[in-house]
């Protein structure tokens, strides 16, 4: 039994120098694992450490840029709303200019009309007097016993050209208030 203990002890004695040889072994691999990540690590950080350097300015950038994108909104929105009450101001003036245009037409069509009625008229009554007038002289008869008011030795009568003149005087007067009429009958159906 003592040899069988000594065996034994020795035995232990043996497992345990290389239980602890392993665990040396152990402990170098794992030291050098750590080494290894601990090297990994630092590379991994400074690596980081230089993207930062680089994200941070860009950050930076793409925060100034939407601060001025954020301005250039408020001042296009600002601007959008003084457009928008200028375009409705537009719209009422012009919606008053067309009443106004409306209302003096309305009040200036009646009068106007009437006014190239009476001188169309009047023009046509001339004519027709001049007409008369002619007519008596040419025929040199006289009336109810009474020679004719004027004479064929009148300076008036004398120049028939003046009569002809007179009339085309008096018929381009009426094809001139005959266009206004039709313009004007032209911005009554407008």
């Amino acid at each position: 039994m003592d040899q069988t203990l000594q065996i034994i002890q020795i035995a232990i004695g043996i497992i345990i120098i290389l239980l602890f040889l392993v665990f040396t072994v152990l402990v170098l691999q794992v030291t050098k694992l750590i080494k290894l990540v601990t090297s990994k690590m630092d590379k991994l950080e400074s690596q980081i450490n230089d993207v930062k350097l680089k994200v941070i300015p860009a950050i930076d950038n793409i925060q100034t840029v939407v601060h001025s994108v954020n301005k250039i909104v408020t001042v296009v929105e600002a601007n959008t709303i003084v457009l928008t009450n200028t375009v409705e101001k537009i719209d009422g003036a012009v919606d008053g200019i067309i009443k106004f245009e409306q209302n003096i037409q309305a009040r200036a069509e009646v009068p106007i009309m009437e006014t190239i009625n009476s001188y169309s008229a009047l023009v046509t009554g001339v004519k027709a007097f001049f007409s008369k007038l002619g007519e008596n002289r040419s025929y040199g008869k006289y009336k109810g016993g009474k020679r004719s008011y004027y004479n064929s030795e009148d300076a008036i009568y004398n120049n028939e050209s003046s009569f002809d003149n007179d009339n085309r005087e008096f018929d381009d007067i009426n094809s001139e208030l005959d266009l206004v009429r039709k313009k004007l009958e032209e911005m009554r159906k407008d």
